[in-house]
């Protein structure tokens, strides 16, 4: 029953919607079962990893379907109570025994990961670039305020600041714990 006391109580309710990749891994099926058991490695799997340089390479026997399967690790199970995997390729028999693809088809599967890790390489270039941006405009800030010192005569100050390695950004935290420090007192100039 929804009355008037329960809808006012919905107006001011704050919903936050949270993107988890491993939670979306883990409903799209991707995770690791009773169905999959991880072989040993082999020659194979081993000449795979020389030559595409990815120790995420691992082979698995689905249970159900009997393919064995060249996968990958999205999230590894060292790292978390669900492995999940993503299937590259599948084969009819092990590839030791006969049932091995083409390197070069191999490679060209993963090659389709590249472009997610192009994109987490961009925006790390992305970030470096803005802290950089950042701390020039701090750089630049503090050349201003000893500019400004030294118009108002205020040499040894100016030099002070020169020399420091105090840097002024837009979020300061030192000039917001300083105007907290500054609220409720009366500040005059001599």
């Amino acid at each position: 029953m929804v009355g008037p006391l329960s809808f006012g109580i919905l107006l001011f309710m704050e919903i936050k919607i949270l993107y988890d990749p491993y939670e979306e891994a883990i409903n799209t099926g991707l995770q690791m079962g009773t169905d999959h058991r991880i072989l040993p490695d082999g020659d194979w799997i081993q000449h795979i990893r020389r030559e595409t340089d990815r120790e995420d390479l691992f082979l698995y026997h689905h249970a159900y379907t009997a393919q064995f399967v060249l996968a990958t690790w999205i999230y590894p199970p060292w790292e978390v109570t669900m492995p999940i995997c993503l299937e590259l390729d599948t084969m009819p028999k092990p590839p030791d025994r006969g049932g091995w693809i083409p390197t070069e088809v191999v490679k060209l599967r993963c090659r389709a990961i590249d472009p997610e890790q192009n994109m987490m390489e961009k925006q790390l270039r992305a970030n470096n670039a803005a802290e950089r941006a950042e701390k020039m405009q701090g750089y630049e800030r503090k050349n201003e305020m000893v500019e400004y010192l030294k118009r108002k005569g205020k040499i040894e100050e100016a030099s002070s600041l020169h020399a420091s390695k105090v840097h002024y950004s837009e979020n300061s935290e030192m000039r917001d714990s300083l105007n907290e420090l500054a609220k409720g007192k009366i500040i005059t100039h001599g």
